[in-house]
């Protein structure tokens, strides 16, 4: 994590998360592939046969969404990092997350204290790596009153990114019905912890992010976190693959006095983390070992079904 001063406010500043570094500090010896965080230069009109892309015509009234303060604001912040270096003239890493993900509903835990595998038990077997110190529920969110008994009564830190609605995963499911994940419906979000706090049909080319605390807490737990003004990272080019947030956000926590490490519960996860209690339809979807560079010699085990 990288935070970056603000160079017109003393008080404000950015976060710059290295996503790739996050995730291989977490698991050692096992690296997600650099590939997957190299984007393929779009093909000019010239090079794509001289077709020209359809994008959607905006409406007379419409006006830009993104001010051009806030613009700026993102411009001050970008000129803090080193530019990066040019994507190596390598071929496409294969899509292997765009497989079909066949993985029945079951629990796991891995407190080892090293990194395990899990095989699926499906015609064309998979291998998902399971890190240390975690715990993770393929299960479906809507019934999560089921899995109530099996969690902690509290947690120190709560994420969710509920799958929402986009055209991105209408197409998938068009395309190959088994590769779109089921997507919420306005109604069912409008029955989550929280309502929806942003326009739904809202397209940006950023996401916002909701922090809250319990009601019940100090008046100034947490204030300082509005001195961050925004998160940057490279972005995976594997669909909603976030970078992990808990390097930024435990500086804000509170623990015991005897408590090491915090208590965390990730809904809707894709992907499994230490210190981490995961739940999601597709827990292990981004765990799959062929999207990383496994060591000849690693520390590590399989894990049997649960």
């Amino acid at each position: 994590m990288l935070r970056l001063q603000s160079k017109t406010d003393d008080k404000q500043s950015a976060v710059f998360l290295n996503h790739r570094k996050l995730i291989n500090e977490a698991y050692g010896e096992f690296q997600l592939k650099s590939e997957l965080f190299q984007f393929q230069a779009k093909k000019t009109p010239q090079e794509n046969g001289g077709k020209q892309s359809k994008k959607r015509k905006r409406n007379a009234g419409d006006g830009g969404t993104s001010s051009s303060e806030d613009l700026h604001m993102v411009n001050g912040y970008l000129e803090l990092l080193a530019k990066p270096n040019a994507p190596a003239d390598t071929p496409p890493i294969a899509r292997h997350w765009e497989d079909a993900y066949i993985v029945p509903q079951l629990y796991g835990a891995n407190e080892s204290g090293r990194m395990q595998k899990f095989q699926s038990q499906d015609d064309a077997p998979s291998v998902y790596l399971i890190p240390n110190r975690c715990k993770f529920f393929n299960h479906n969110v809507d019934n999560l009153t089921a899995l109530l008994h099996q969690l902690l009564p509290a947690y120190d830190l709560i994420v969710l990114d509920p799958p929402w609605r986009n055209k991105y995963i209408r197409r998938l499911k068009r395309a190959k019905q088994e590769l779109g994940y089921s997507m919420l419906s306005n109604d069912q979000l409008s029955q989550l912890i929280a309502p929806p706090l942003a326009d739904l049909t809202q397209k940006q080319p950023y996401e916002m992010l909701y922090v809250a605390c319990r009601s019940d807490a100090r008046e100034d737990y947490g204030k300082d976190i509005l001195n961050t003004d925004l998160l940057l990272s490279v972005p995976s080019i594997v669909h909603s693959h976030k970078p992990p947030l808990l390097s930024w956000l435990r500086d804000y926590m509170q623990l015991e006095d005897d408590q090491m490490e915090p208590k965390c519960l990730e809904l809707f996860a894709r992907y499994l983390q230490p210190n981490f209690t995961s739940i999601g339809l597709e827990v292990l979807k981004l765990m799959d070992e062929r999207l990383y560079e496994v060591g000849q010699e690693g520390n590590h085990s399989k894990l049997e079904n649960t």
